[in-house]
């Protein structure tokens, strides 16, 4: 793995940095959805809970970045290596991005392609799109049948 290092308490401020804007940002537009009631949570209960925690951790961080007066470095991925984590990172935006849009089980199956196209050369795309369109339809059927957790149907689907 091709690698190139970098301060560590710099790269904790850094994506300390990233992290918060990125939750803050989830945690806004978490906060359109539903959180319905006690007795019956909305679909917003956990993208708030998973933005809070995200934002804590983003800031602690941040915080121990600055705290740190260790010049130890910590090694960065490049080349392929790099390649596969950003398009990791632009899975999971365009997954949130998608969420509101299309719903859970479109952009889950969307997001779970992109992320096995990306770490996995041995399957083919039939196989990947099954395997999407399996943990897309699991994951609906745990929250909304046995955890009694609706999720969101997408303003396309909307009624």
């Amino acid at each position: 793995m091709k690698t190139v290092q970098v301060n560590k308490s710099k790269g904790y401020i850094v994506f300390g940095i990233f992290g918060i804007i990125f939750s803050a940002t989830y945690l806004g537009l978490s906060f359109d959805l539903s959180m319905g009631t006690l007795r019956k949570p909305g679909p917003g209960v956990f993208p708030v809970m998973a933005g809070l925690f995200t934002l804590i951790g983003s800031i602690g961080a941040v915080i121990e970045g600055l705290r740190s007066t260790s010049q130890e470095k910590i090694e960065f991925p490049r080349g392929e290596d790099l390649s596969r984590l950003l398009k990791i990172i632009v899975s999971l935006v365009l997954y949130l991005i998608l969420l509101p849009i299309i719903g859970q089980i479109g952009s889950t199956a969307i997001f779970s392609y992109m992320v096995m196209k990306t770490l996995s050369d041995e399957h083919s795309n039939i196989k990947l799109i099954i395997y999407s369109v399996a943990i897309s339809l699991i994951t609906y059927w745990m929250f909304v049948v046995i955890f009694k957790l609706p999720l969101p149907s997408g303003l396309l689907f909307d009624n």
